[in-house]
């Protein structure tokens, strides 16, 4: 709460330093600063514009952490008020809009903005067969992993079940990277399964990150039912610039889900369905060539998140923006 209100506090002190302005673009979280984008779109007669990058409420509501507590409706009430009271609200999904459009917010009032990359500079990224030489036992193998936070939502026990289907394979290894609340609950599972091809690193640096890229065989991405079903993860853009193979597990209506499969642009199952992954993890082992069509799909599709077309597109709709009386 604290760290929310001088964040607020050291918000407001920068719009004052920077003067009027024609439009104010406001980034959210926290869903307080919506607020304060409304305050100066008032006192300077700006157009505001909300670029919602996470639903918190809705999110926290989903993985029940938040029961019935007064302060929800009140929270809830500021999130509608500051969305009804801009001139443009945008997110970083089809999925996250249509949740802002059942917010009662008018759809010719919302835009689609998505997160963007510079698709050719993240090509680039990361030397192969550096991650390898670090990390000399993983040398020779095939590499599954997952790198990013690791909570409750990732879901990324599904993982540590996959490596045990196939615990006799001494050619493949399976990487949990990151850190998080839920990293420690892992390790235990992991060891209750007497996993043997499973390794926990627990940091890389953005260098080693993009070296990993370079030499993984298949990123995996988890994401548990109900927890943010919305959400399109904005590092799946840097995957796909590398041209890596994606396996996906989550809820068969979740955004992630329903962009990969049907767009084709990495394998994907229903959270938790450890039978169908065990079969498309053999498959791929068997016939590797297969599956090159889902990285090729997987480039040409992340070209719409380039910087230059992104920031083009919302350049034109503020350009019709401030047209408008």
């Amino acid at each position: 709460m604290i760290q929310e209100i001088s964040f607020i506090l050291f918000a407001s002190i920068n719009f004052l330093r920077a003067g009027k302005q024609d439009a104010i673009v406001v980034f959210t979280t926290p869903i307080n600063l919506g607020v304060i984008g409304v305050l100066f779109k008032k006192l300077w007669n700006s157009k505001l514009i909300i670029n919602v990058q996470d639903l918190q409420l809705d999110a926290a509501k989903s993985l029940g952490m938040l029961g019935k507590l007064p302060i929800i409706d009140v929270m809830n009430g500021v999130e509608k008020y500051s969305y009804k009271k801009s001139s443009l609200v945008t997110s970083i999904s089809t999925a996250m809009v249509e949740l802002i459009h059942r917010k009662d917010i008018d759809s010719t009032s919302t835009y689609l903005w998505p997160n963007w990359i510079n698709v050719a500079e993240a090509n680039s990224q990361g030397t192969k067969g550096k991650f390898r030489a670090q990390f000399p036992k993983y040398a020779d193998k095939i590499i599954i992993g997952y790198a990013g936070n690791i909570g409750i939502k990732q879901g990324l026990s599904v993982l540590v079940d996959l490596s045990e289907k196939f615990k006799q394979r001494d050619d493949i290894v399976f990487l949990i990277i990151g850190q998080g609340g839920d990293v420690e609950n892992l390790k235990k599972y992991a060891q209750l399964k007497q996993t043997t091809n499973l390794d926990f690193i627990d940091f890389l640096s953005q260098e080693d990150y993009f070296n990993f890229l370079s030499d993984v065989d298949i990123v995996f991405i988890s994401q548990k039912k109900d927890s943010g079903d919305v959400y399109f993860p904005s590092k799946l853009l840097g995957i796909m610039a590398k041209e890596k193979l994606i396996f996906v597990s989550a809820d068969v209506d979740s955004e992630i889900y329903k962009v990969i499969t049907h767009n084709k642009l990495g394998v994907s199952s229903d959270f938790g369905d450890i039978n169908r992954m065990e079969q498309q993890l053999t498959d791929y082992l068997q016939h590797p060539s297969n599956f090159e069509l889902y990285k090729t799909n997987a480039y040409n599709y992340v070209q719409q998140f380039d910087r230059e077309y992104v920031l083009h597109n919302v350049l034109k709709q503020m350009e019709q923006l401030a047209l408008t009386s």
